[in-house]
């Protein structure tokens, strides 16, 4: 999806093409991780990403977890919105000669 109206639609909710992708994204990293965390080997590696994200650690000023997940989400809707382009769209929205991809580029 690299065509503005259809990145701000989806904030609006009239359009659910990026919903419906990111949702299957989440689905299929769910189920890798569900799988992976199984394995002997990596549980000792689970139960640190674990206790490190929700726990949350204060690190040169870095505070980690839930709460700044959610507010780097919303900074980066927010700019989606406003801006009309993804970060991940912002390169084929040059290519298509699509104006919001330059100005978010700048």
């Amino acid at each position: 999806v690299y065509q503005p109206e259809i990145i701000v639609k989806q904030f609006t909710f009239e359009k659910w093409t990026m919903l419906k992708t990111f949702l299957s994204a989440v689905a299929a990293s769910f189920l890798v991780q569900a799988l992976l965390s199984c394995v002997r080997a990596w549980k000792p590696a689970f139960r640190a990403t674990r206790k490190e994200f929700f726990c949350g650690s204060c690190h040169c000023g870095n505070v980690r977890g839930s709460a700044s997940t959610i507010l780097g989400a919303f900074i980066l809707g927010a700019g989606m919105a406003f801006g009309g382009a993804c970060p991940g769209t912002v390169f084929a929205q040059l290519g298509a000669g699509v104006w919001q991809g330059a100005v978010t580029v700048a």
